[in-house]
């Protein structure tokens, strides 16, 4: 192998590649640096300036007018027929979209559930024993979650509490009913156990109420079986909402749609049977019942809807937007007014007296949904309308407010049924409070010869143990004593207390209706009957505190 001169052939072919600006003599020398504050960079063909140029504009002034029209939506009438739209009168259409836009989310989930729970009414009339085949498919459903815990526990008081002419229930349907309760208790209660979370507050003042009047009752009561069951079952029932809510609440649970969806579904079930009496007028002839077995039933379950619905209308702009929720309210007071259900009526009314109170004394908050609530032109308008008409009007309306609280009947009658019915309770519950003042006579007893306990005689307990009680502070201290009456009451504080720190007063509206509607109609203890309802709005009111739920 030969070795080649590489590297001297290399130096004589290579050549410098590049020079420095002192050995390039063709190079430029460099400018100096220097600051530059402005550089003109003159426009293109040099065009003339603007003869008005727009203030702080990228572009010029458009003309007022068109130079010639659109060659494509210049026929409006066949333009939207082409294009499914109307782009130069676009007024209605907003209007359209904004009504789509506010009503579509809540509105088709609303009709959902009251389309539901219209069908399983109707299939409750199918056969006799179709409530208690429901009750005991609401036992199984139940168990599957908190949110269908709540929801059974709202169907079966709806279903124990139909009208008998429609729905004639055979069957064990009251046994069921306590199933149903203790079904959605034990899967509320393990939901609360894997959470691990803080104790509920208003479960320690009604565990305080609890063990308070049940030592009472294991000492003093007049029937101890049936003060202890009924201590007990209302503290199981209470608990099992207040926790089912607060587990509901983490989940996101919109229970506006719920509970809307079945005002609905019982509005649109009673209205056929308002063209015959012997359906909807079927206890007193007078008072409209609906699908609901008694009037007072039907007035007390739509005065909170009454509540909750005007304070929707009347504090919360977005709800305005809402066109569905309007016929929606006006059917819910008219049911509620041709119940003639005095009560409900009355506690309606107060509860929103009640509000204005609290907003006055501690919630300035409130007071700015006040105000704003007049100034809508709809509320302006009615104003303007309904005081011209209730003056000149105001002989008719007098009656007809006259008639609504004699019920049709004469004074002279009216004051001897309230002196048979109310009075007469309330001065019984008066007198026994004074034979027993400390601790009563015994929970959800009554000293009437005429009360008697139903035993079931498979479980040995008592299922139902009627007591009519009409007002909620003298039937306390009859059945408590002062004792007990001061653990209620600090439970009732507390109850308050959480209802009234809500940020929307529709919820605080509804709630103080549900608790003085047992001014009249004392069901506050009734676990397993109509209070059961009450305490499921209440509860949905006491725990949405922060009023996010929207009409969207």
């Amino acid at each position: 192998m030969v070795a080649l001169p590489v590297h001297r052939e290399t130096r004589t072919i290579l050549e410098p590649i590049s020079k420095s600006l002192q050995q390039d003599k063709n190079a430029r020398e460099l400018d100096k640096a220097e600051e530059v504050h402005r550089v003109i960079l003159p426009a293109y063909q040099e065009p003339p300036l603007p003869l008005q140029p727009g203030e702080k504009s990228l572009d010029d002034p458009a003309s007022p007018v068109a130079a010639q029209s659109s060659p494509i939506l210049c026929l409006p009438l066949l333009t939207i027929g082409a294009v499914r739209r109307d782009h130069l009168h676009t007024f209605f259409s907003q209007l359209l979209v904004e009504f789509v836009a506010v009503v579509r989310a809540s509105a088709v989930r609303i009709l959902g559930t009251t389309a539901c729970v219209t069908a399983l009414l109707w299939t409750l009339t199918l056969h006799p024993y179709a409530p208690a085949s429901v009750l005991a498919l609401l036992v199984l459903w139940s168990l599957t979650g908190s949110k269908q815990a709540l929801q059974a526990l709202s169907l079966k008081v709806l279903i124990l509490f139909l009208n008998p002419a429609i729905y004639p229930a055979q069957g064990p349907v009251v046994l069921l009913g306590w199933l149903v309760l203790a079904a959605s208790g034990l899967r509320v209660f393990w939901d609360n156990i894997r959470s691990r979370g803080r104790v509920h507050p208003l479960v320690s003042w009604l565990l305080v109420f609890a063990v308070t009047v049940l030592v009472e009752s294991l000492l003093f009561s007049r029937d101890t079986l049936v003060s202890v069951f009924k201590v007990m079952s209302f503290t199981y029932a209470v608990c099992a909402v207040v926790l089912g809510f607060r587990t509901s609440a983490r989940q996101g649970v919109n229970w506006t749609v719920w509970f809307v969806g079945l005002w609905f579904s019982v509005l649109l079930a009673s209205f056929p049977t308002w063209f015959y009496s012997q359906v909807g007028f079927g206890v007193n002839g007078h008072g409209f019942q609906g699908i609901l077995n008694h009037p007072q039933a039907f007035g007390v379950f739509f005065a909170p809807a009454v509540a909750f619905l005007a304070g929707k209308l009347l504090f919360a702009p977005d709800w305005r937007k809402s066109y569905w929720i309007y016929p929606l309210w006006l059917g819910a007071l008219a049911c509620m007014l041709l119940s003639e259900a005095r009560t409900a009526a009355i506690a309606v009314a107060s509860a929103l007296a009640l509000v204005i109170a609290a907003a006055f004394l501690g919630r300035p908050d409130w007071r700015s949904f006040l105000r704003r609530a007049v100034k809508p032109p709809v509320v302006l308008l009615g104003m303007f309308v309904l005081i011209p008409v209730a003056i000149l009007e105001r002989e008719a309306l007098y009656l007809r407010a006259v008639d609504f609280i004699h019920k049709g009947q004469s004074t002279h009658a009216v004051e001897s049924s309230f002196m048979e019915s109310r009075a007469s309770r309330i001065d019984e519950e008066w007198k026994d409070f004074e034979q027993f003042p400390a601790f009563g006579i015994g929970f959800g007893v009554s000293l009437d010869p005429a009360f008697r306990p139903v035993i079931d005689p498979t479980i040995g307990l008592p299922i139902s143990a009627p007591v009519e009680k009409g007002f909620l502070p003298t039937a306390v201290l009859e059945e408590t004593g002062l004792v007990g009456a001061t653990a209620f009451t600090l439970l009732l504080l507390a109850l308050f207390r959480r209802a009234f720190s809500n940020n929307e007063l529709s919820y605080a509206w509804m709630f103080g209706t549900c608790v003085l509607t047992n001014l009249g109609e004392m069901m506050f203890f009734s676990a397993g009957g109509f209070g059961l309802y009450i305490w499921l709005l209440m509860g949905w009111a006491t725990y949405s505190r922060t009023g996010r739920i929207s009409a969207t």
